[in-house]
């Protein structure tokens, strides 16, 4: 799951990016949103299964 997640990080970094754009540290700075994301996802996902 956590690599569907960073997967589908990417994409939502890589639509955003291409949705305005963004300056090079713009870009930098939602790509790191988009990694946080796919790992707070992950994190959720991994508590769930433990419940």
């Amino acid at each position: 799951m956590s690599e569907a997640g960073r997967a589908h990080g990417k994409q939502l970094t890589l639509k955003y990016a291409r949705l305005s754009s963004f300056s090079a540290p713009d870009a930098l700075q939602v790509a790191a949103l988009g990694k946080n994301f796919s790992l707070a996802l992950a994190q959720v996902t991994r508590i769930r299964k433990k419940n």
